[in-house]
């Protein structure tokens, strides 16, 4: 028997959700927006949101803009500390002379 309650009760909360959602669409395409003429919080939040003003820091894309930059200064720097590329070509000769192929340093065949 609890089980038939609980299970009468989820299907009347869906069906008053599915009720809820209907009224907020239907009243969305007769008005065609949804802002509240009363509501001063919902009005600033649009005003801005027009005005593309999100507040006093930087903008998303200043943002994305310093990090992309710090990604590329990070990135080079790092390259530049470790040798890494120059690192990579020597081990791939020392592997060849190792295992008696490859080429030379003239890049001739050996």
């Amino acid at each position: 028997m609890p089980q038939a309650l609980v299970l009468t009760a989820i299907v009347i909360t869906l069906g008053m959700t599915a009720f809820v959602l209907a009224l907020a669409h239907r009243g969305r395409q007769l008005s065609g927006v949804d802002l509240v003429d009363d509501d001063t919080e919902s009005a600033r939040i649009h005003a801005r949101a027009e005005a593309d003003d999100l507040g006093p820091g930087p903008s998303a894309r200043e943002t994305s803009d310093e990090i992309e930059a710090e990604g590329h200064r990070t990135e080079s720097s790092h390259h530049d500390e470790t040798g890494a590329e120059h690192a990579h070509d020597e081990f791939v000769e020392d592997e060849d002379r190792h295992h008696g192929h490859g080429h030379d340093k003239r890049g001739e065949r050996r």
